[in-house]
């Protein structure tokens, strides 16, 4: 067989060259080093070329030419600047530097964009560059030993985008967990490894083993413990969801109101993979629906009333009206009034302070044209706080109705005595005591039979320390209603200042 041996692709084309028009010219005068290079060169499975002489005309296997792509096999015996012009400027100092006797050289990974299937690849290649010496000591040539990993690292770069996405989502998903204002779950599919984040940590003091094996029931009500712990077990074997509103113990030991839901998440199969779990507190939305329940009710007590306090303007009105044209007049200005009372409690939106003697002034008068009745001793402009106004006035419209229904404005020789003071309590804190009191009162029976049970009355007596913090009495004797009243009120004063009313 003709040299170089072998049945492989390069050597069939190595031996049908026509050697005689590259620079290397007929095989037969190569010298002996170039050719035992090729007869290692052509069997080995790793891509390995030749470049030869100063042109650095090119030999390679079967391996290596697979990773020139569309370039073989023009490139067989062609100088290497021909072949590679898009890398020349890279590996062209390489292979002069090793043939100028510099030593060999490798590189790892390095990135050659070849130009393969008549367009620029991304291409990374591991590679060295070995001398070949001459029989007098010289370098002839370089032998090419060469991997493409470009696999390799475009799949490294993809793993490690993934990893980094994955780290910046994880990233993201605990800055949203712990900026969300709730106490926050995980949880395997029956209820194990959980766990928790900061809020639940800093609200209740448990850590992530405190919470094992239902350690968090330790941070629920006894009274809420026994349904809770029902709920989720019965979660765990169906798989459904829970909602249900429950009181967690804070560090200090109190409790408030919680709104938990703890969902299930799914797998492809449809199994529960895990539970999330969010808990929000309610405590000061509970006390508002509880706040508002009261003032609806009240709302609606005092829309009756306003009712009968209108009829009772009306009779009186009436009675001492000369004719029709003087009744309307009169009527008008009452009515008018009883509407500046509401229009002094839809003020509280302005901001703007109100003074008990206004308040009282209003009320009283929608009630009374005649000022002889009534007598106010007090200082002007005490603040009230804006937050007990509107539960005070209806306190106040409750008293004055009574009068209006039965006592000192609905008997002739019926009089009514407003007094208040200020008295400044501990930490600097100024209280209103008022002193209610009417006089010259025969009470109907009507009038005595509700008094354990009246709205009025219990507004007075239940509401008013609830909501207020106030100090009440009422009685209602033979000669009249006796009630006081003491509440905190704002520490600055109306316009007006505290001069005597």
């Amino acid at each position: 067989m003709e040299w170089p041996f072998g049945n492989d692709e390069m050597a069939h084309r190595i031996r049908s060259h026509d050697w005689g028009a590259t620079p290397l010219g007929p095989p037969q005068g190569w010298p002996s080093p170039l050719r035992a290079a090729v007869d290692l060169m052509l069997p080995a499975a790793t891509p390995i070329g030749l470049y030869w002489g100063h042109d650095f005309a090119l030999l390679y296997n079967d391996a290596w030419r697979r990773l020139i792509g569309d370039k073989h096999p023009a490139a067989l015996g062609r100088p290497a600047r021909e072949v590679f012009p898009e890398v020349w400027g890279e590996i062209e100092p390489m292979l002069a530097a090793v043939l100028a006797g510099h030593g060999a050289s490798r590189t790892q990974d390095q990135r050659l964009p070849l130009n393969r299937g008549g367009r620029i690849e991304e291409a990374w290649f591991s590679f060295s560059f070995d001398p070949i010496r001459l029989a007098d000591g010289a370098i002839g040539g370089i032998l090419n030993i060469a991997s493409e990993t470009t696999g390799r690292l475009l799949t490294e770069r993809r793993r490690e985008e993934a990893e980094r996405a994955l780290r910046e989502s994880e990233e993201r998903q605990r800055l949203m967990v712990e900026l969300v204002p709730a106490m926050l779950w995980w949880c395997g599919p029956q209820g194990d490894n959980i766990t928790i984040n900061h809020r639940w940590r800093s609200y209740t003091g448990q850590d992530n083993a405190d919470v094992q094996n239902y350690g968090w029931l330790d941070a629920i009500h006894p009274d809420d413990a026994a349904a809770t712990h029902a709920a989720f077990l019965h979660a765990f074997a169906t798989g459904e969801a829970v909602e249900r509103q429950q009181r967690i113990r804070r560090t200090d030991g109190k409790y408030r109101w919680h709104l938990v839901r703890h969902i299930p998440m799914r797998g492809e199969d449809g199994a529960v993979s895990r539970w999330f779990g969010a808990v929000i507190d309610i405590q000061d939305l509970r006390e508002l629906q509880e706040r508002q329940q009261v003032l609806v009710g009240e709302l609606q007590h005092r829309t009756r009333n306003l009712m009968a306090v209108i009829c009772a303007i009306a009779a009186r009105t009436l009675e001492s009206s000369a004719d029709l044209a003087d009744f309307g007049a009169r009527f008008g200005g009452r009515l008018a009034a009883l509407t500046r009372v509401q229009g002094l409690l839809s003020r509280l939106a302005e901001g703007r302070r109100i003074s008990f003697d206004e308040l009282i002034r209003i009320e009283l008068a929608a009630l009374d044209d005649d000022g002889g009745r009534v007598t106010l001793e007090g200082p002007r402009g005490v603040a009230l706080r804006s937050s007990t106004v509107q539960t005070f006035a209806l306190a106040l419209h409750e008293l004055a109705t009574n009068a209006v229904k039965y006592g000192a404005f609905a008997q002739a020789r019926g009089r009514l005595a407003i007094r208040w003071r200020v008295e400044w309590r501990a930490k600097g804190q100024p209280w209103l005591h008022v002193d209610w009191r009417e006089s010259g009162v025969v009470m109907p029976a009507e009038a005595a039979a509700p008094q354990g049970s009246g709205s009025g009355r219990a507004l007075i007596e239940r509401v008013l320390p609830y909501q207020l913090g106030a100090e009440t009495t009422f009685a209602m004797g033979p000669d009249g209603v006796h009630c006081t009243m003491a509440l905190p009120v704002s520490e600055r004063q109306a316009a007006g200042g505290l001069g005597q009313a």
